[in-house]
């Protein structure tokens, strides 16, 4: 089957896909065997829901599946966050972590160690939880797609 990038956004045809270095591959190699992603599979297929047209429009007339996956995966880094409140939470639980740790060594300023942890990991955090999704949606590629269809036809998964 020939795949025909008519209608592509020039972005998705010439940016390279998230990479990631061994290191990496193997964190999420093991989260993902670990079941420490499932919960982002969820996350994905409502998001693809939510965001069927912009991905379609991104996908061009007619897309292979691998233009799909790809539309998924341009959109998910376009909007930088998939599930904004599950997202504040689980940097909640890093900060409060931050700080039961640095409380055991004596330094109980919870602000000023709030403060520090978003000035130091609140960037790579993001990118790391980007990368996750990433990896997340390239495993589960054709659930997305599933949901993405069914979501125009109102079926269900």
């Amino acid at each position: 089957m020939q795949h025909s990038d008519v209608g592509m956004n020039e972005r998705a045809k010439t940016s390279p896909p998230a990479s990631f270095d061994d290191a990496e591959l193997w964190a999420l190699e093991r989260r993902w065997y670990d079941g420490q992603l499932l919960g982002h599979v969820e996350a994905l297929i409502r998001f693809t829901q939510r965001h069927r047209e912009r991905i379609l429009a991104w996908a061009g007339h007619q897309p292979s599946a691998v233009q799909l996956l790809e539309a998924i995966k341009a959109v998910i880094e376009q909007s930088g966050t998939i599930d904004a409140s599950s997202e504040l939470r689980d940097q909640a639980r890093e900060i409060k972590d931050e700080i039961w740790y640095r409380g055991e060594k004596g330094d109980f300023d919870r602000r000023k160690i709030q403060l520090e942890w978003t000035e130091r990991h609140a960037a790579s955090w993001r990118q790391w939880r980007l990368k996750e999704y990433l990896f997340v949606a390239d495993r589960c590629g054709h659930q997305l797609q599933r949901a993405l269809h069914s979501s125009a036809t109102g079926t269900g998964r």
